[in-house]
């Protein structure tokens, strides 16, 4: 594969800038070219024209649509790249059956940069454990988790939220769970947000939360999923002291096991046929704002 041209997409804009990053090394002047905008000819002239004052040069493509048949002609000139350019495409939107997609796909790389799905809490804590690191400093496991349930799980937001912590804590060589509460902005409603409210039987935050969530259009299965996989771990704190085995995060077991303390076990499986019974009926097509809403009140009742 050539290592002059690239793709890039997917909903994770920090690990998108950072493949950029990468590749703006030291002598490689910098073309950045609005997709939205131009015009067959600057881009043409972009790919075979040197910067005046560097031998290399990185063009960054950004915002294009993928549809408009501009970018068609564009692909037939992507054999053509001069030496020592490197050609950086990043749409607004992917299309896998553009003549775009397909040049780059069979003469350079193509890079999803996807974020973690809704119920990969444990990996994020776990990015953002490392990611702390690389500043220099360390985070307390229950500091992480909370960091995730008040920011979310947008790895951009994650980042400029960590930046800030080390930045605030100085020569303290730790992130408590007290300077994230002190410091850390919320991000969006997020369905952890939900899922706590559900397992302390809040059923007006839940609702609340839930509809929030509707408004900006979540997916509600990975979000039965999430509340089955906390339930299921709940339950597994009353049956087991010895949840190592399971591979599960030791903060994620410690805070399920307190939010298990409020129920009784006969409760707790009781919750878990609800939520199966609810993920039938909504894949059987029934109406899903109700079915779910008639799931959280009988959870949090």
């Amino acid at each position: 594969m050539a290592d002059n041209l690239y793709l890039f997409y997917g909903d994770e804009s920090l690990t998108i800038n950072e493949r950029i990053k990468a590749l703006k090394q030291p002598g490689r002047g910098l073309e950045n070219i609005d997709g939205s905008k131009v015009d067959l000819e600057l881009v043409l002239n972009a790919l075979q024209t040197h910067s005046l004052f560097a031998e290399q040069k990185l063009v960054l493509i950004k915002g294009l649509n993928l549809k408009d048949p501009l970018w068609d002609e564009v692909a037939l000139a992507l054999v053509n790249i001069a030496q020592g350019i490197v050609v950086v495409f990043w749409p607004e939107a992917m299309n896998k059956r553009s003549k775009l997609y397909k040049a780059v796909d069979k003469l350079g790389q193509i890079y999803e940069c996807k974020g973690f799905a809704a119920w990969e809490q444990d990996k994020v804590v776990a990015w953002i454990i490392k990611r702390v690191k690389a500043e220099g400093k360390a985070i307390e496991g229950e500091a992480a988790l909370t960091l995730q349930e008040v920011c979310g799980s947008s790895l951009q937001n994650l980042s400029s939220e960590i930046e800030k912590l080390v930045t605030y804590i100085g020569q303290q060589a730790t992130i408590k769970v007290a300077d994230i509460e002190l410091l850390a902005s919320p991000g969006q409603i997020n369905v952890f947000a939900l899922a706590e409210a559900v397992a302390n039987r809040d059923l007006i935050l839940a609702l609340t939360t839930f509809r929030i969530l509707s408004k900006n259009k979540s997916e509600i299965f990975p979000i039965l999923s999430l509340l089955a996989n906390q339930f299921r771990t709940m339950l597994l704190t009353k049956q087991t002291s010895n949840l190592a085995s399971f591979g599960l995060s030791p903060f994620y077991v410690k805070k399920c096991a307190r939010a298990a303390g409020k129920y009784q076990e006969a409760e707790l499986k009781k919750n878990l046929e609800l939520i199966l019974e609810t993920d039938l009926k909504l894949k059987s097509g029934e109406n899903q704002q109700t079915n779910f809403e008639l799931l959280l009140a009988e959870m949090c009742g």
